[in-house]
């Protein structure tokens, strides 16, 4: 349950754009090789608008067969008009 809490806040966080409380979640929650390192990545990324990030956390996601999470990682990039992700 609290991995779900985190992940959601942190893109809620990211919704309605208060950085500095998604750059303290994510933080916390980038941990290598952990569950949440791939969404930390994503909310970095998207709050940062870093493309290499983003790539990140979709090769993350995929290693983790979390392929759902990487499609959308792939979406909000594109959204935000973050180009190129793979």
């Amino acid at each position: 349950m609290a991995y779900t809490v985190s992940r959601v806040k942190a893109m809620a966080l990211v919704a309605v754009g208060r950085t500095d409380e998604v750059e303290v979640l994510a933080t916390r929650l980038c941990q290598p090789g952990t569950y949440l390192e791939p969404f930390a990545l994503r909310a970095f990324g998207l709050v940062r608008r870093d493309v290499a990030l983003l790539a990140q956390a979709i090769e993350r996601f995929e290693e983790m067969g979390l392929d759902w999470h990487a499609a959308d990682t792939r979406t909000a990039a594109a959204q935000a008009k973050l180009f190129p992700v793979p």
